[in-house]
């Protein structure tokens, strides 16, 4: 995503010779575009279309532009093999680049063009199709099966994903990317810009043509229409004309255009940002309600997740009931808030508010039986002092009358290694078994203000990021500080980081080395 923007910035601010454009459009990407959700998902789509954007760089240069730019177009060719190792269903799109790029060498007469650019592409074809024949002993087979391909052209598909992508309530590109309705404003005054625009205009309908003629169109589970992150560089790049524009206008008329994109963007962003987008595909059981009513739209459906969030945690703060600490996740019925049956950690707590009237009494039936061998030894302090030391198992009840003001019960253990737990660690080592718990506070049963689904450990397995982030199955703070713990490196991570370093090292030295010698020459001249 950063490389993306940092990209867009660069080229946005040679065409319109101004930094504030090239900063605002590289923001835009970055911040205003589903580009931010996705940065933190595992999706190919913002890789390809990083590959993407750096195939089409001589669709931005001018005709003049051919031999400072040589080694720029060299790179370009070659990166069409990242993206199409990214996903293979850009190769339509890789097509109309080539081919935009062989308009561009006739219209300027300069065959160069496309022999520098050919060059890169054609060794890039050559690796790629050696490694599809090694991966899948084919050299044109996709990897995909023949329902998947989208080349058979289905209409009622196309349609239907037409309308999805740009005009549904709950996948629509511009509910997700607001700044987007600018789009066909830039398209419009770049019309004299002809090749530049027809060509990005075919590069996005090569996109939604594919993914489109699908009855996958959607992308799901994702946040808003993923494929079509493959075409977002080239979907903002004319807002940057749109920018120019508002800048010679009064104020009064560009705040009336920008600040209803920018309040817009921020509602979808907080909503994107906040919940973890799995817990509401799966609260979610009617795709088609999800996809095309209002109520059940994912920016909705986060909203209110959220709201839910915020007032447990601030209930758990400010009113009488229950709070939880160090507990695994609840096996009870989530979607009615049971919160048990639940596993506690080495360290597990209960904390009680009473209402203050009257003294609290607390039913819980728990055990020890995870251990195997039936030695674990669960300790229970309530306020700091023990009040029994057992092993519970088979499973015991206790009652105990708490005071009348906050009161803390511990559970303490050496707990036992389960190896093999599906999904998830939320704990190393695991401890009692809490079946049910239960406070009575002034006649009535206070309630519990805890998440049925905690966030958890990320697991050190080599698919550790897809396990991750699709076994959500309750709403909460989706930021990187909830969790607590690092995200352990991976070796194919590092692989594609360097990859995309040694691009850029590429482009900057592409850009920047025809200055230095434009430099040393006029200085030359001078003297």
């Amino acid at each position: 995503m950063a490389s993306t923007a940092t990209i867009i910035g660069w080229l946005s601010a040679r065409r319109y010779q101004s930094h504030t454009i090239g900063v605002a459009l590289a923001l835009t990407y970055a911040l205003a575009t589903p580009a931010w959700m996705y940065a933190r998902s595992f999706f190919s789509e913002p890789t390809a279309a990083f590959f993407l954007l750096i195939a089409a760089l001589p669709l931005f240069f001018t005709a003049d532009e051919s031999r400072p730019n040589r080694t720029i177009y060299v790179l370009a060719g070659l990166a069409t093999l990242g993206a199409l190792l990214s996903k293979i269903a850009v190769a339509p799109a890789v097509a109309v680049i080539g081919l935009a790029v062989f308009v561009m060498s006739v219209r300027d007469r300069d065959w160069s063009k496309l022999i520098r650019w050919g060059s890169g592409a054609t060794v890039a074809a050559l690796i790629f199709l050696t490694y599809n024949f090694l991966a899948r002993g084919s050299l044109l087979s996709s990897g995909y099966n023949s329902s998947q391909t989208g080349l058979e052209i289905r209409w009622d598909y196309i349609i239907t994903g037409l309308h999805g992508q740009f005009l549904s309530s709950g996948k629509s590109i511009f509910l997700y990317a607001p700044f987007l309705l600018l789009w066909p404003v830039g398209v419009w005054i770049e019309r004299h810009q002809r090749h530049l625009t027809l060509s990005l205009l075919g590069i996005i309908a090569a996109i939604v043509f594919i993914h489109t003629n699908v009855i996958f169109w959607h992308g799901d589970g994702a946040w808003g229409p993923r494929y079509l992150m493959l075409a977002m560089p080239f979907m903002v790049w004319p807002l940057g004309a749109v920018y120019q524009r508002l800048s010679t206008l009064r104020t009064t008329i560009r705040r009336v255009v920008l600040v209803p994109l920018i309040v817009t963007t921020l509602i979808v962003q907080i909503a994107g940002l906040s919940i973890n987008l799995n817990a509401i595909i799966i609260d979610t059981r009617n795709e088609r309600a999800r996809y095309f009513e209002p109520a059940s739209s994912p920016i909705v459906g986060h909203w209110r997740a959220l709201w839910r969030q915020l007032s447990r945690d601030i209930n758990g703060v400010t009113q009488p009931g229950v709070t939880l600490q160090g507990w695994s996740y609840s096996e009870g019925n989530r979607e009615t808030n049971q919160q048990f049956p639940r596993y506690a950690s080495t360290n597990a707590a209960i904390t009680v508010t009473p209402r203050g009237s009257e003294y609290p009494q607390l039913i819980a039936t728990y055990h020890s039986c995870l251990d195997p061998s039936n030695q674990m030894r669960i300790d229970l302090a309530l306020n700091g002092d023990t009040i029994n030391s057992s092993n519970p198992c088979p499973p015991r009840q206790i009652r105990i009358l708490l005071p009348q003001q906050q009161s803390h019960l511990a559970l303490h253990s050496a707990g036992v290694r389960i190896d093999g737990l599906p999904q998830h660690e939320w704990y190393p080592h695991l401890s009692a078994a809490m079946l049910s718990l239960t406070v009575y506070d002034a006649g009535v049963t206070a309630p519990i203000w805890a998440n049925p689904t905690p966030p958890s450990r990320m697991p050190a397995t080599p698919n550790a990021m897809r396990v991750w982030a699709s076994d959500i199955r309750s709403g909460f703070y989706d930021y990187w500080w909830y969790y607590l713990i690092a995200v352990p490196r991976s070796a194919s991570v590092t692989a594609v980081v360097a990859v995309i370093i040694s691009i850029i090292i590429g482009l900057l030295i592409g850009a920047w080395s025809p200055q230095i010698r434009q430099t040393k020459q006029h200085q030359t001249d001078k003297q």
